[in-house]
């Protein structure tokens, strides 16, 4: 059903604006009280570009508006709704005159605070940067320069960004204790673009808002995308494609403490959050889709630099698709006469035969060490049928030293066909051989995890290469000669031969 909502922001125009600052027209959902608003910028690198300045005139906070069905919306007289859909609701959180200029190359693994004010509590749904515009005759005031020619300043165009601004959507909350901080997130590999006139345009859709705790001088990235699978019902071929709406919360391992959170940019799937040094857990949910869940495995941040998370594929919820089956309801109508027919057989779905899978184990790229074993406890896999064991006992690899193709037999087993959805890798230790001692590697989580969709056809073969990325995740502390790793799994090779066409 359509929805309309600018008749909320009609009736309560007058108390937003004499109470609390507000352009355009509408209230929305807000109340007489008020609560701290935080807003910072930072900035992803692009080695093409040294410089990439904005010219800020205006934030604006945009409030979450309750929609309104047709049926109260169709009540609204039409003078007064077109009067409501011409003054959009806004609140000022910081005017700059002169306007400031930023660099935000200058921000990488940093955050700028650009607004601090006490705003209506309730719902946002939306951040606006109001740039300066580039004058007609002199240099650019938005502009970018490249890095094989640092003479020249080449104008970023600003569609609307003068007048309604940059619109950078994120839903965020304002609550009474406390103070609300969102980091705006300028990812200069996707917040500009060329266009086929070859002038260059701010996109916004490339500028993230994630929710943070506090602003960080300082921090550390969490970089990751969430996907979904579909399948194309000509070629029955499944590929994967952004999850939009997805939701990522960065959680505090022991306490379950949600620390920042962020939607993925719907254009990739990706995300981006910002924390100081510590371990952190990751959990992605998204309207009818099963959650992920990283625990117990953490994930290092350190500040300066970035962990990349491998991409997370959800699947969908059974029971949310079960709900989403509706009976249509009949018609009113001529009652027609009933025909007895011949009862028809239905056929009957063959049954899925087991298949014959083996599971294989590879280190790859490793760092120069003189030399390092990581230990394997366990790995269990999640078939169709529930969690099955493929290996339990002490499996020793040298770290970074062990190929796809050289990859080590965990277990050949017989399991349900169907699809295979996460398989888990216990880590007993790990050590690096140093020319006078061993030295012990602190693996922070003793189970990592491999989130990936692998289907295995009914009785057919499989074969399953995995790459711990013990040696891509090891880390030295030259100054107090420490070793540490958080591996991050991922899959090399499937290959999967079905009965029916023998590939």
């Amino acid at each position: 059903m359509l929805m309309r909502r600018g008749l909320v922001w009609w009736l309560l125009m007058v108390a937003c604006t004499l109470l609390f600052g507000c352009g355009g027209g509408g209230g929305g959902s807000q109340t007489g009280d008020t609560g701290n608003l935080q807003v910072a910028l930072t900035d992803a690198q692009n080695p093409d570009m040294s410089e990439l300045v904005v010219s800020i005139l205006e934030i604006r906070a945009i409030p979450f508006v309750e929609e309104v069905s047709e049926e109260v919306a169709e009540e609204v007289v039409p003078e007064q709704e077109a009067a409501a859909d011409e003054e959009e609701e806004w609140i000022v959180l910081a005017t700059f005159d002169p306007p400031v200029q930023i660099n935000v190359l200058d921000l990488a693994y940093q955050q700028e605070l650009l607004a601090d004010v006490d705003v209506p509590l309730g719902d946002y749904e939306q951040v606006r940067l109001v740039l300066e515009e580039n004058p007609v005759d002199g240099e650019p005031v938005n502009y970018i320069v490249f890095t094989e020619d640092i003479e020249t300043m080449v104008p970023v165009v600003t569609p609307s960004g003068q007048e309604s601004g940059l619109k950078i959507n994120g839903d965020y909350s304002v609550e009474e204790d406390g103070s609300t901080v969102v980091v705006l997130d300028f990812d200069p590999n996707r917040a500009i673009h060329q266009n086929g006139s070859g002038d260059w345009i701010f996109r916004p859709t490339g500028i993230r808002l994630v929710e943070s705790q506090e602003v960080l001088s300082e921090y550390g990235g969490l970089f990751g995308h969430v996907l979904q699978e579909v399948t194309d019902p000509a070629t029955a071929e499944t590929t994967t494609k952004p999850l939009v709406g997805a939701l990522v919360e960065v959680t505090d391992p022991e306490t379950g403490e949600v620390l920042a959170s962020t939607i993925v940019n719907p254009d990739d799937g990706s995300y981006r959050v910002f924390l100081p040094n510590g371990f952190y857990a990751v959990t992605i949910t998204a309207d009818g889709m099963l959650p992920f869940e990283s625990m117990p495995q953490v994930f290092e941040i350190v500040e300066g630099e970035e962990t990349v998370v491998v991409s997370v594929v959800l699947n969908p919820d059974p029971a949310a698709v079960a709900d989403e089956e509706v009976i249509p309801e009949e018609e009113p109508g001529v009652e027609e006469p009933q025909v007895e027919e011949p009862p028809v057989e239905e056929p009957q779905d063959e049954e899925a035969l087991p298949a014959q899978v083996r599971f294989w184990l590879a280190d790859t790229d490793g760092p120069e060490i003189p030399g390092g074993f990581v230990s394997v406890s366990s790995v269990d896999v999640h078939t169709p049928g529930g969690w099955v064991n493929v290996f339990s006992g002490e499996l020793s690899l040298e770290i970074g030293a062990l190929p796809a193709e050289e990859a080590m037999l965990l277990g050949e087993m017989t399991l349900p066909s169907g699809k295979y959805t996460q398989i888990r890798i216990g880590i007993a230790e790990a050590v690096i051989i140093g020319e006078e001692e061993d030295i012990d590697v602190k693996v922070p989580s003793g189970t990592v995890k491999l989130n990936r969709n692998i289907d295995i056809c009914s009785g057919g073969e499989a074969d399953i290469v995995i790459d711990l990325g013990a040696g891509k995740s090891l880390s030295h502390n030259a100054k107090k000669n420490t070793y540490r790793m958080q591996p991050v799994p991922s899959l090399v090779e499937t290959t999967v031969v079905c009965p029916e066409s023998g590939e």
